[in-house]
C-alpha cells in the first residue's frame, strides 16, 4: 500500500482483521503498554462510525447487514484522524442495543503521540475517504485467526448486555449471512496491502508478547514498504 508522507509527530497504527479475530484485545493491551511508557495514546474504533440502522443505505438496514462497508461514515472518521493532529475531537457512541448512535454522549479524544485505529473493515475498498485514511497510516496490522476462532469470540462478545444481550442462534445467523461473506468480499483479498500479519491465537501470555512486541516499536516503526508474517509467537522474532 502506498502511504502519504507526513508532517505530523503523532503517530498512526491501524489493527485490521476479520470480526472476532482478537483486535480490540489487542489494540488495548497496546495502548495500555505505551501508556505505561508515558506516551500518551489515543484508541478509536471503527465502531463507533457506524451510520446506525436509520442512515445507513435502506438495502443494508433491511438486511440487517452491518458488516458492508457502507454502513460506516468513513468520512467523519477521516476528519478525525486528521483533527487529532491538534484538536480535541467528539467521538460518537454507538449503541449496539438499538443499532443507532446516541443523540446525547460522545467521546472525548484529545490530541495523542499515539493514535490506534481498530476496526474490521478498515482495509476494504470502493470509498475514497477510507482509501485516503488508510494511505496516512504510519503502520498497518493485519490480526487473523481462525473462522472458528472468530466465532467461538463473537459467541462470548454478543451474548453480553453492551452487545444487546443478543441469542446465540441470532449471532450465528449473523455469522452466516454477513459476517463472514463480507469479510470474504470485501477484506481478507486484501491483507497483503498490511504492513505487519499476525495470527492471534487464544493465549493471552501471546496477546501480551504482541503486545509488547508492537509498543516496543510503534514510536520507531519500520519503512513504510516493509511486510513482515508473524505467526503464533512474537518471541520468535
Amino acid at each position: 500500500m502506498q502511504r502519504k508522507l507526513k508532517n505530523s509527530a503523532m503517530k498512526r497504527v491501524a489493527f485490521v482483521g476479520p470480526s472476532g479475530s482478537g483486535k480490540t484485545e489487542l489494540t488495548q493491551a497496546v495502548a495500555s503498554v505505551l501508556q505505561k511508557k508515558s506516551t500518551k495514546t489515543a484508541v478509536i474504533r471503527q465502531d463507533s462510525y457506524y451510520l446506525g440502522k436509520k442512515r445507513m443505505p435502506e438495502y443494508l438496514a433491511a438486511q440487517n447487514n452491518f458488516d458492508h462497508p457502507a454502513g460506516i461514515e468513513w468520512e467523519l472518521l477521516k476528519r478525525h484522524v486528521y483533527c487529532l493532529q491538534a484538536e480535541t475531537v467528539y467521538v460518537p457512541v454507538y449503541d449496539f442495543g438499538i443499532h443507532e448512535r446516541s443523540e446525547t454522549e460522545s467521546k472525548i479524544v484529545e490530541p495523542p503521540d499515539v493514535l490506534l485505529l481498530e476496526g474490521h473493515l478498515l482495509l476494504s475498498e470502493g470509498d475514497p475517504h477510507l482509501t485516503e485514511l488508510m494511505e496516512i497510516m504510519d503502520l498497518v496490522v493485519y490480526v487473523d485467526a481462525t473462522p472458528d476462532e472468530c466465532l467461538a469470540r463473537r459467541l462470548e462478545r454478543d451474548i453480553k448486555p453492551e452487545r444487546g444481550c443478543r441469542r446465540p442462534e441470532d449471532i450465528l445467523q449473523q455469522w452466516r449471512s454477513t459476517v463472514a461473506p463480507m469479510h470474504a468480499r470485501y477484506v481478507a483479498k486484501n491483507k497483503s496491502l498490511a504492513d505487519i500479519r499476525v495470527n492471534n491465537g487464544k493465549s493471552m501470555e501471546q496477546l501480551l508478547a504482541l503486545a509488547k512486541f508492537f509498543a516496543g516499536g510503534i514510536l520507531d516503526l519500520p519503512a513504510r514498504n516493509a511486510s513482515i508474517e508473524l505467526f503464533d509467537n512474537a518471541a520468535s522474532l
